[in-house]
C-alpha cells in the first residue's frame, strides 16, 4: 500500500484498516458514526489522518519497533491520551508496543506518524541532538508554539500532497522524498531545544560542507539526495548545514538541492522525445511528488513551464554537427 482512502460507519472497521496497530475502537456517544481515514505507507514510515463524527475510545498497543507521533490538527472538545489532556499545540508520542488509552472527541482530526525507531535514533545521533525517548518524561512534548504550528501545517500539507500524487504508487524516489520531508519537519520540532547551542565552525569548514554536499548530490545520479541524507553522511545537524549554506551560498540546503534536481529534470526533458518521457515521470524520477509545486519551482528557476521546454528531436539532432 502506498496511498489509501476509506470511510467507515463502524469504529472497529476503521481500527482494523490500520496495519501494525493492535487496537480496539469503541463508539461511546449515540448516533450514526462516520469515520474517515487517509493513509500513506512507504518504507519505514506510515502516516495516517483520521476523523470521527462521534466520540471514540481507543485501546491498544503502538506498532513494534517504531515511535508513533500524534499531531492534533483539530481538537473540538475534551480529548485525553493516557489520561492527560490532548491539546492542540502539543506533540504526543508512543514508544514501541506501548499500551495506550485515547479518548477522541467528536470531530477530532489527528495526523499520526509512525517512524522507524532505529532510523529516528540514528538521525538524532547524527544531529548531535540532546532529545531521546529515554529522557522523555510523560506522553507529551511542549515545543515552541510557533515552531510547532508551522510544523503541523507543513506536515498536513505534505501529507495531503502525497495523497494526491499518482507517482507515490510507483516511484521509490517520490516515496523517499515524502519520507524524508516528513522526518525533516518532525526533527525540526524534536531538536528545537538545541537551536541555540553554539557551533564553532570556521569559514573553511562551512565551505567544505557545501562543496561535499554538491559532490554527494551529483554522485547520486537519479537517486535524489535529501537534506537528511547529507546530515547522515556528513554527521552534522540540519541547523549546521542550514547555517553553512546561508553563509557560503546565500541559500538554504533545501533550495540548493531543489535547484540541482530541477536541472536534472530539465536535462532529462531536453534529451527525451515527448512520447518517450512524460513530465510527470521525469519529475517523479528526481523525487518531486508535489506536481503543482514542481511546476511552480521549475518556472521560477528557468523562466518557463516544463511543458514549454524544448524536447529532443532525433531528426533535427541528426542534422546538427
Amino acid at each position: 500500500m502506498a496511498v489509501q482512502f476509506a470511510r467507515f460507519n463502524d469504529a472497529q472497521l476503521h481500527a482494523n484498516a490500520l496495519p501494525g496497530w493492535d487496537q480496539s475502537y469503541y463508539q461511546i456517544t449515540p448516533g450514526r458514526i462516520q469515520c474517515s481515514l487517509a493513509q500513506v505507507a512507504v518504507e519505514r514510515l506510515h502516516v495516517f489522518r483520521e476523523v470521527f463524527t462521534q466520540r471514540v475510545a481507543q485501546y491498544g498497543a503502538a506498532p513494534q519497533g517504531a515511535v508513533s507521533f500524534a499531531v492534533p490538527l483539530q481538537v473540538p472538545g475534551d480529548t485525553t491520551l493516557q489520561g492527560r489532556k490532548f491539546q492542540q499545540h502539543s506533540l504526543h508520542a508512543l514508544t514501541s508496543r506501548e499500551d495506550f488509552v485515547f479518548h477522541v472527541a467528536e470531530g477530532m482530526d489527528t495526523l499520526i506518524l509512525t517512524v522507524d525507531a532505529g532510523e529516528l535514533a540514528e538521525l538524532l545521533e547524527c544531529m548531535q541532538s540532546a532529545w531521546s525517548m529515554h529522557k522523555w518524561r510523560g506522553p507529551q512534548l511542549s515545543p515552541d508554539p510557533q515552531t510547532y504550528a508551522n510544523a503541523a501545517q507543513s506536515l498536513a500539507a505534505s501529507f495531503s500532497a502525497a495523497t494526491q500524487n499518482e507517482a507515490m504508487f510507483s516511484s521509490p524516489h517520490a516515496q523517499k522524498m515524502f519520507r524524508h520531508t516528513m522526518l525533516g519537519i518532525l526533527l525540526d520540532v524534536l531538536t528545537d531545544e538545541d537551536a541555540n547551542r553554539r557551533t564553532d565552525l570556521t569559514d573553511a569548514v562551512r565551505c567544505d560542507l557545501v562543496r561535499k554536499s554538491r559532490e554527494l548530490v551529483l554522485a547520486g545520479g537519479a537517486e535524489p539526495v535529501t537534506v537528511l541524507d547529507l546530515c547522515r553522511i556528513l554527521r552534522v545537524s540540519r541547523r549546521t548545514l542550514q547555517n553553512s549554506f546561508q553563509q557560503v551560498a546565500n541559500m538554504t540546503p533545501l533550495g540548493y538541492l531543489r535547484a540541482i534536481r530541477l536541472a536534472e529534470v530539465r536535462r532529462a526533458l531536453m534529451s527525451s522525445p515527448r512520447a518517450a518521457l512524460s513530465i510527470g515521470d521525469a519529475a517523479a524520477r528526481f523525487g518531486f511528488f508535489h506536481l503543482s509545486h514542481f511546476t511552480a519551482d521549475y518556472k521560477s528557476l528557468f523562466g518557463e513551464l516544463p511543458s514549454d521546454t524544448r524536447r529532443f528531436d532525433g531528426a533535427l539532432a541528426s542534422t546538427v554537427h
